[in-house]
């Protein structure tokens, strides 16, 4: 990818060759690029796009891909899926069990043999053959088998180079092939018919078309990008045989972009990583909200004064209730000492002590004060019900 398309952070294009990957303990990783005859540069990454196979005929960087996903940087797929997609024999066999799991004939899959480390051919296959040699999306190298006789030549020329990977699969007469490709939501499909005698469609010269998709490849390309735990970008490479037959020959998340709409293909796939880095920068300047607000709650609690006490009732009253209530007390007590005086009078009189002087004067005195209280209370009951001595 190059120029801004909108990205406000910068971004930097190398190949796996010029990448020297540190990952540390802390879930981070530090990456310096070593461009030839330029100023070494180093840099945390927070997202990656992989443009490029991590295996080619340049070598094996799959190690490099791995401590990129380790270092918890983010990619445009998931991570799972790109681990899937760095190891081809792995994401073949997920091919055929989405096959299986599908309707019958549904994801026509083309037939694959493997050899891990080569050294004779188990069966006899059905010739012609295409061989592939090496490990990568393309391999080291492709041939067509056309009889026994060339199988073994090429076996004995294998046998002297290995330990080496080959994979078999049957030779399909095409008539052209066809690539699909997503890139978010949009999907588009072009047809490559090659020009030249070759018997790869797609090698030399080539005449590209674009072309609508049918509902066959929509859904092919719905289940597979389901399947990897949802697909931002891929691609199917399918071939056409003389019958008709549509055959899917292999599945790609790094793909090469064809036709006129090369750069609004280039501008979707930054929007895409563009909206990535805004939703992750969302979801962690949430977090840290969160975070902030229990420690602001928890700083709350711990510096909160203590809670006032519970107010008392209110002790006043009025001077009506006052009254009232002074007049049935007292009225109370002089009924009790009326009774007490008839209970007194019945009962035999006994012996009592003298008081003495003081307790006389006492005495004396608590019944003139319950002499004038008395007057009191006739008096306030004359007043108020007309009852005149």
């Amino acid at each position: 990818m190059g120029g801004n398309y909108g990205l406000n952070k910068y971004f930097i294009i190398a190949p796996f060759s010029e990448i020297h990957v540190c990952c540390h303990s802390n879930h981070k990783c530090t990456v310096d690029i070593l461009e030839f005859g330029k100023e070494h540069r180093r840099m945390q990454p927070d997202f990656v796009l992989f443009r490029q196979n991590a295996k080619s005929e340049r070598g094996d960087y799959t190690n490099i891909a791995l401590a990129l996903l380790k270092g918890g940087v983010q990619t445009l797929n998931n991570p799972e899926s790109v681990w899937i997609f760095l190891n081809k024999n792995w994401m073949f066999n997920r091919l055929q069990c989405i096959c299986k799991a599908a309707r019958p004939n549904v994801i026509p899959l083309i037939e694959q043999t493997y050899y891990p480390s080569f050294n004779h051919f188990s069966m006899q296959p059905r010739f012609p053959i295409v061989i592939s040699v090496g490990h990568g999306s393309h391999g080291l190298g492709k041939m067509k088998i056309e009889d026994e006789n060339h199988m073994l030549e090429v076996e004995n020329m294998l046998r002297a180079i290995k330990p080496v990977e080959v994979f078999t699969e049957p030779f399909i007469q095409t008539k052209y092939d066809i690539h699909l490709q997503k890139i978010g939501a949009e999907t588009r499909a072009y047809i490559r018919k090659g020009i030249s005698n070759d018997w790869k469609s797609n090698a030399g010269s080539a005449m590209l078309e674009k072309i609508s998709l049918s509902n066959k490849q929509k859904e092919w390309l719905t289940t597979i990008s389901d399947a990897f735990g949802g697909l931002e970008v891929f691609g199917i490479d399918i071939l056409v045989a003389k019958d008709g037959r549509e055959i899917i020959h292999d599945v790609n998340d790094v793909i090469t972009l064809l036709g006129d709409s090369q750069e609004d293909d280039r501008k979707a796939i930054a929007d895409l990583v563009q909206a990535h880095i805004i939703q992750s920068l969302v979801f962690v300047f949430y977090f840290l909200a969160q975070r902030a607000m229990q420690q602001i709650a928890v700083a709350t609690r711990v510096n909160m004064p203590p809670a006032p006490p519970p107010r008392p009732q209110s002790t006043n009253v009025s001077r009506s209730n006052t009254l009232e209530k002074n007049m049935s007390g007292e009225a109370t007590v002089d009924s009790d000492d009326r009774l007490s005086q008839k209970s007194s009078a019945n009962q035999p009189q006994r012996p009592v002590r003298q008081p003495s002087k003081q307790g006389k004067e006492s005495a004396g005195n608590s019944s003139q004060h319950q002499d004038d209280t008395m007057g009191q209370l006739k008096r306030t009951f004359a007043g108020i019900f007309g009852d005149v001595q």
